[in-house]
């Protein structure tokens, strides 16, 4: 078992006595790239097999990468910028919201609100 250990310098004793994996800090990269607003997950693991995405001055092969804020990201050579802040939505459903018969529902509403706040933040940046 010991040697076992010492071979993968990356696994450590649980409280069990078994072996367990130790998690990476940090997001995986497809995540901070979707979050910064660059693509989504699966298609900045596209752009990263295409050999789009630096970090720390390296290209990427694999997106089996996590970051942390201190890495220095790049896509087509260019920083990426900070990410969005995270936006919780809470939502209390109107009387009668599940109906079959194709009316408006909950989700229709809230991409109503959705890309009415998007267009009030945005005349607040500008």
């Amino acid at each position: 078992m010991a040697c076992h250990a010492r071979l993968h310098g990356n696994l450590q004793r649980s409280k069990a006595g078994g072996m367990a994996q130790k998690t990476p800090e940090g997001d995986r990269i497809a995540k901070v790239l979707a979050r910064a607003g660059v693509a989504s997950r699966r298609e900045a693991e596209r752009m990263i097999e295409a050999g789009r995405i630096s970090v720390n001055g390296k290209v990427i092969e694999r997106a089996a990468l996590n970051v942390t804020d201190a890495d220095k990201i790049a896509v087509d050579g260019k920083p990426l910028d900070a990410p969005e802040p995270e936006r919780l939505w809470l939502y209390h459903k109107p009387a009668g919201g599940d109906n079959p018969q194709g009316r408006t529902g909950p989700c229709d509403h809230l991409r109503r609100t959705a890309r009415r706040d998007a267009t009030r933040d945005e005349r607040r940046a500008a």
